[in-house]
């Protein structure tokens, strides 16, 4: 097992160097062509900023009725919202740290057991995948009907992801539902699946929550792909709308699944090849993911120090390092 945990941490140590590494060598290859086509004004540079920050807003809403539906608690929206930035900022320095500080937050301010927070992550990230490739095939389906990926029809890809994502949950719960471990620890753990998984599934049969959940995504959709319009007007292109979405879709996949620390490198490369194979060439979309990763940074380091981020850090072995001196 610590063999397995050692090589699994090396190879993400080896891809975050090589990732940041080819990133700064193209750049600095391609540092002329970029320069010429880099035009963010001061009206740029405010209106994504705003946005950024609208965005952080919602999505701090959207998660907080999430975890609500799934725990049964109320949560104070400012106090949540304080300790999702929080967990986020944390999450620029220390992988994961952020996730931990939130669900010891919930559980001591708000009764949220971790298990809860757990199921309520699980669920956010199922439904806004599966909100996000809906999307995606809607366009598909109205502007770019004839798109083909590597000889394959976009709308059929697309639709089997969405097909994918949303049954295989559905599949693993029935499977754990009948499983039973005589091993207590295996058992245990096998119960929190369940735990996880019925949470989840039990949400989407309320009207009432999934409307607002699409709601609010929309709103978050709306908001992700005026950021990204404006990034590329910042370096000299109009994108089209199909384009757009392909970014949106796989910035929001890019914030559940992590290679590397906030896919730092990888992201990078992966808007790359994005870019290149929408017609635009690979430096543009890597300047794409560097100015949005730039402007993310600076928001949350901001909000961070302002919310008293530095403060929890610094002194973490004076108290309790998961709870605020003002509970919050």
């Amino acid at each position: 097992m610590m063999n397995k945990f050692f090589y699994k941490k090396i190879f993400k140590i080896a891809v975050l160097i090589l990732s940041i590494g080819y990133v700064i060598w193209f750049l600095w290859d391609r540092r002329e062509d970029i320069a010429l086509s880099f035009q963010l004004d001061p009206i740029l540079i405010v209106s994504i900023s705003v946005l950024c920050l609208f965005y952080l807003l919602v999505y701090a809403l959207r998660f907080k009725h999430v975890i609500e539906k799934s725990s049964g608690r109320r949560l104070i929206y400012y106090i949540w919202l304080k300790c999702f930035i929080l967990g986020r900022f944390f999450n620029q320095f220390i992988p994961q740290f952020g996730n931990i500080y939130r669900s010891y937050q919930l559980k001591k301010l708000f009764g949220v057991s971790h298990t809860l927070y757990i199921s309520s992550f699980f669920s956010y990230a199922w439904m806004d995948t599966i909100l996000n490739f809906s999307i995606m095939l809607v366009v598909l389906l109205i502007f770019k009907p004839e798109l083909v990926i590597f000889e394959i029809s976009a709308i059929l890809i697309v639709g089997s992801l969405l097909f994918i994502v949303i049954f295989t949950p559905i599949v693993i719960q029935r499977i754990f539902h009948d499983v039973w471990f005589r091993n207590k620890n295996l058992d245990w753990l096998s119960s929190k699946f369940k735990d996880v998984f019925e949470v989840s599934l039990s949400n989407i049969i309320n009207f009432k929550y999934v409307f607002w959940f699409i709601i609010l995504g929309l709103l978050s959709f709306v908001i992700v792909i005026s950021i990204f319009y404006f990034i590329f007007l910042g370096i000299g292109i109009s994108a089209e709308l199909t384009q757009l979405v392909f970014f949106y879709t796989l910035h929001k996949l890019s914030t559940f699944i992590n290679i590397t620390p906030s896919n730092l490198g990888v992201r990078e490369l992966a808007y790359g090849v994005l870019c290149s194979a929408a017609g635009y060439g690979m430096a543009q979309g890597i300047m794409v993911s560097v100015i949005l990763r730039m402007f993310n940074f600076i928001i949350l380091v901001i909000l961070g120090f302002s919310f008293g981020g530095a403060s929890i850090v610094k002194h973490r072995k004076d108290h309790d390092m998961y709870c605020f001196k003002d509970k919050v």
